[in-house]
């Protein structure tokens, strides 16, 4: 019985040459002894594998000449590869350079995986994944499953226990009268089972907490402990108050704890699924243990024989609902099976990058060996097997590429990792985005990898099969030749680099250009905060009744609150409002009355915010045409027959092209499936107070006038002069006064107020200009080594034009022709695709930067970078004198 055609297929793609016929048959005969011996028929297919490979493997070592080198070898190898390194340096610490940069940057996204799927810090933390709801029809999680969470907690048997809480800010005022924001949770009493943590003092809440009706209680967490309550050792069953409900604190956790993502008190959940309809109610989030020997995998095929069954049973809120079972801190920063694979193909994205830097470095190496090529030639003669050789090389190498490995992990563990720690401000307090041993054995493996690329496919070339023509090439001085693949990473380097360089500083011209426009408003002297008060009646979703007096509340907060603010000594002027100026506010497209938008653009994007009537005054800011807002301009709703809106100037100049613009009519563009909204008529027009911060030379926007009680969270601006932070305190004061449930959070200077889309985009300039040197310092590195490697293999034929009385211009053109003809193209190139960037890519780069003057610009930086990195080895060929030559030849 011969073996499979499969397996016969893989073992004549394996082996081939003039042996192959006797090797395949000695296969074929191996295979049908096994068989007539009574092997079963899959282990007779995997001898025949095994078999193959191994055939496979000794052919190609016969043919390639390569010896296994004896034991020992390795380290006399790391000896060798030490003096190399040592005695080459400026090679060595270009080569460490590039890749101690090239290996960590491509570490970054599985060491972001590693760290969002890290499991919880508790006893068998991985045991514990979270729960949710999917909607896949709009692929987002539904975060309104009070219903799903007692259903699943009722019939889930593959769970220990299930758990479930809800996130707010709460007013803790203290003894003393001070009133602070603290992050806490209402909580399933279950939680504390769950997390098997004990608090410190006292208890954890118990079920009987959560029934409506019982004892307000308490748990804090340590910090509240020692720095609200100064660590009394007697605080369990003492009473603080949360906004203007006491509660009894009957348990303090162990230091450190906060969950579930930062908050650092607990109270009970005490929601109903009764008290709300299905698919409504407060955004919880859901945990649970898996019970012993579950996998996550069984788990989710019976919560997802629930959510089919739910499906059926609610079509109108649970259709398109699916319910997921993942790891709780993945589900917790919201990291999605798409996400992930999105992250995985970055990580070969950058994998792929990696490999053009080491191609580069292995360019640097090639030129190295190069040097070394009489070497090589005679040791082959005298018996060196190329294994031998390649094997040499190869532990140079990896020796280099380890040493990166490490200065660049230290180098990222330093400043990196305290890069990641600012962007994760809101990240729970188990993340730890430190260096860890995983990260480090993969960046072993990836230094291996590296190596093999720069280290094993030079030294490949470098050692050819036939030692004639290796000596032939050594006495010639024509040795190893740079292939085409070299000369193209160059150009595609220099390209990348100009590329890079034209991203970046179209992005970061228009950032400079929008920094000089004059807002007429002094932001260091304004205190910005966000005023909230939590709404804690969640059945008002469903009730008119709380609804209506949660509103009056809020409403006679804001207008309590800056009648106090402006009788207050010092202050200079109140604002308020949805957005405040210097901050990124919300985009939309709008119309023009009697404009014709055409049909493929509808049309134009403009920034829009709500603010109180008094917004400009208290900014010191007066209308220039038309008139301000009134309090009759609040009758109505926004969204219905409330049609008064103001414009800045840039909405004149930009969208209605200069026109008079009061009394014109503008409204919200919605697609052609839906109703048109109202029109709103403008009445007034304001100048540049700052509404896109991304792009400050279109700051086009309109304003809405809005009612006390309909902005919540509100932000308030206070005009107080200098160091406007020294007035935070008296704010929190007089917030107490006028709501105890009222709080005010994130106090900033106007100037330096937090915004996320403008520091995104500066950090993103500041990446691709990192990347541009990058890329300009390994296209330098490139074009050094192409230099390095001609000098090297040109040598004797230097020193032999030099003793004929060849001119030291005629000797550099020799030198340096090839390395000058690859920096132009690249240049070129490079020319080409940033002109596109420029126009095409970047939206009005052209109007903001001097795009010729730009590309100009670079281009000449990089033809001087490429000449200076040609500069030393065009130098060091000069100096080449005849009789060095004849002696090296």
């Amino acid at each position: 019985m011969s073996a499979p055609a499969l397996l016969r297929l893989l073992a004549g793609l394996l082996i081939r040459g003039r042996h192959a016929r006797f090797l395949l048959a000695e296969l074929d005969e191996t295979f049908e002894r096994d068989i007539e011996r009574g092997r079963s028929r899959m282990r007779a297919r995997r001898r025949y594998v095994v078999n193959t490979l191994a055939s496979a493997l000794s052919l190609w070592r016969w043919t390639m000449r390569i010896r296994i080198p004896r034991p020992g070898t390795p380290w006399l190898d790391v000896k060798l590869g030490l003096r190399m390194l040592l005695k080459q340096p400026g090679l060595t610490l270009v080569a460490v350079f590039a890749l101690s940069i090239g290996i960590p940057a491509s570490l970054i996204p599985f060491h972001l995986i590693d760290s969002l799927q890290v499991a919880l810090p508790f006893d068998e933390g991985d045991r514990i994944v979270g729960l949710r709801n999917r909607n896949v029809a709009e692929g987002r999680t539904a975060i309104r499953a009070l219903h799903d969470f007692f259903v699943w907690r009722d019939e889930l048997t593959t769970f220990e226990a299930i758990g479930a809480a809800r996130t707010d800010p709460y007013n803790v005022i203290s003894e003393d009268g001070r009133a602070a924001p603290v992050r806490g949770s209402e909580i399933t009493a279950s939680a504390f089972e769950i997390l098997r943590l004990r608090p410190i003092l006292g208890r954890s809440l118990i079920p009987s907490d959560e029934v409506q009706g019982a004892p307000d209680v308490v748990v804090i967490s340590h910090e509240v402990w020692q720095t609200r309550l100064a660590g009394d050792p007697d605080v369990v069953g003492t009473t603080i108050r949360i906004g203007t409900v006491p509660h009894e604190v009957v348990g303090v956790m162990p230091e450190g704890f906060m969950f579930p993502m930062r908050d650092l008190l607990w109270l009970p959940l005490r929601d109903q699924p009764t008290d709300f309809e299905r698919g409504m109610g407060p955004d919880i989030v859901m945990f649970g243990r898996l019970a012993d020997g579950v996998s996550v995998e069984e788990a989710q095929a019976e919560l997802s024989t629930i959510g089919l069954r739910m499906a059926s049973e609610f079509p109108d809120t649970h259709e398109h609902l699916r319910p997921q079972v993942m790891g709780y801190t993945a589900m917790l920063v919201g990291l999605d099976k798409g996400d992930l694979a999105e992250m995985y193909l970055i990580q070969l994205i950058v994998l792929a990058l990696l490999a053009i830097v080491c191609g580069n470095v292995g360019t640097l190496v090639l030129a190295r060996t190069a040097t070394r090529s009489n070497e090589i030639a005679v040791r082959t003669a005298l018996g060196a097997s190329r294994g031998r050789i390649v094997s040499q090389l190869f532990v140079e190498s990896l020796l280099l590429a380890v040493v990166a490995t490490g200065v660049g992990l230290v180098l990222g563990d330093r400043f990196a990792v305290a890069f990641m720690n600012r962007a994760f401000l809101e990240a729970p307090f188990w993340f730890d985005f430190g260096v860890k041993p995983r990260t480090v054995g993969v960046g072993l493996s990836v230094a291996v990898f590296c190596a093999g690329i720069a280290g094993v496919v030079p030294a490949l070339k470098a050692t050819g099969r036939h030692v004639q023509r290796n000596l032939q090439r050594a006495t010639t001085g024509s040795g190893i030749r740079f292939g085409v693949g070299s000369s193209l990473l160059i150009i595609a380097e220099v390209a990348l680099a100009i590329g890079f360089l034209t991203m970046g500083g179209a992005v970061s011209g228009s950032l400079l250009a929008g920094s000089t426009v004059e807002r007429g408003i002094e932001r260091d002297e304004y205190l910005m905060a966000m005023l909230r008060i939590p709404w804690t009646d969640h059945s008002a979703v469903e009730n008119d009744v709380s609804v209506a007096d949660f509103a009056d509340q809020v409403a006679s907060a804001h207008e309590e609150l800056a009648r106090r603010l402006e009788a207050e000594p010092g202050v200079r002027g109140v604002a308020m409002g949805s957005r405040l100026p210097g901050m990124q506010h919300p985009g939309r497209r709008v119309e023009v009355e009697g404009e014709d938008q055409g049909e493929d653009v509808r049309g134009h994007e403009v920034r829009r915010a709500v603010v109180d009537v008094g917004f400009f005054d208290g900014f010191g800011q007066s209308v220039l045409e038309g008139r301000d807002f009134t309090t009759a301009d609040l009758i109505g709703t926004i969204d219905e027959n409330r049609t008064a809106v103001i414009v800045n100037t840039a909405f004149v100049e930009h969208v209605l092209g200069g026109r008079n613009p009061v009394g014109r009519r503008v409204r919200y563009v919605v697609p052609e499936d839906e109703e048109p909204g109202p029109w709103y008529e403008i009445i007034g027009v304001v100048g540049h107070l700052g509404m896109n911060e991304l792009d400050p030379l279109r700051d086009e926007g309109l304003y809405h006038p809005g009612a006390p009680g309909e902005i919540h969270p509100l932000l308030v601006a206070t005009h107080v002069g200098d160091d406007p932070l020294a007035f935070t305190a008296r704010l929190r004061g007089i917030t107490r006064e006028v709501d105890a449930d009222a709080m005010i959070q994130y106090p900033h200077v106007l100037a330096e107020a937090p915004n996320g889309a403008r520091d995104a985009t500066r950090y993103g300039t500041v990446v691709l200009l990192f990347v541009s040197a990058i890329a300009i310092l390994l296209s330098g590195a490139g074009l050094y080594a192409l230099m390095s490697f001609t000098v090297s293999q040109r040598t004797r034929e230097i020193g032999i034009r030099t003793a004929l009385g060849a001119r030291p211009g005629s000797i550099v053109t020799a030198i340096a022709r090839r390395a000058f003809f690859q920096l132009l193209a690249g240049v070129i190139l490079g020319v080409v695709a940033g002109r596109w960037l420029i126009f095409e890519v970047v939206d009005d780069a052209a109007e903001r930067v001097d795009g010729p003057l730009m590309l100009a610009t670079f281009a000449a930086f990089m033809m001087v970078v490429g000449m200076v990195a040609c500069l030393g080895p065009t130098l060091r060929g000069l100096r080449i004198r005849p009789v060095e030559a004849l002696k090296e030849g």
